[in-house]
C-alpha cells in the first residue's frame, strides 16, 4: 500500500472496530506515519520497536517455511497487534483487554486487502 491517503483511510477504518483503543501506521524502516501512538509511548521508539518486532517475527516465519499473518503481545492492561501492510508499512492496534486479538487481526486484514 504505496498511497498514504489510502493508509490513512485504513487507520480511520481500524480506530472504529470494537474494542480497538489505538491505531498507528508506521514505515518498515520504523519511522512513524499516522494516526495515534498508544499512551505514554514515544511514536518515534514505538514505531521503531514495532518495525524490529514484525520484522524478526517475519523472520522466523521464513526460517519455519511459514508466512506470518500477525504479532500479538500480550499485555497486563491491553493487547497489541501489528501487522504488515504491503512492502513498506505495518499497523499497530492496541486493544482493550476484552478484546480477541485473532479475531480483530482477521478483521484487520480483510479491511487493509479492501483498501
Amino acid at each position: 500500500m504505496q498511497d498514504v491517503a489510502k493508509l490513512n483511510n485504513v487507520v480511520v477504518k481500524l480506530s472504529k472496530m470494537d474494542s480497538v483503543v489505538n491505531v498507528y501506521a508506521s514505515s518498515r524502516a520504523g519511522v512513524f506515519a499516522l494516526g495515534a501512538a498508544p499512551k505514554m509511548t514515544d511514536r518515534a521508539m514505538i514505531s521503531a520497536i514495532t518495525s524490529m518486532m514484525l520484522g524478526a517475527a517475519e523472520q522466523i516465519g521464513r526460517e519455519m517455511g511459514d508466512e506470518l499473518n500477525h504479532v500479538t503481545l500480550h499485555l497486563n492492561d491491553s493487547c497489541m497487534v501489528i501487522l504488515g501492510v504491503g512492502n513498506k508499512h505495518l499497523i499497530g492496534m492496541v486493544l482493550d483487554r476484552s478484546a480477541d486479538p485473532d479475531k480483530v487481526a482477521k478483521e484487520a486484514i480483510s479491511i487493509i486487502a479492501q483498501a
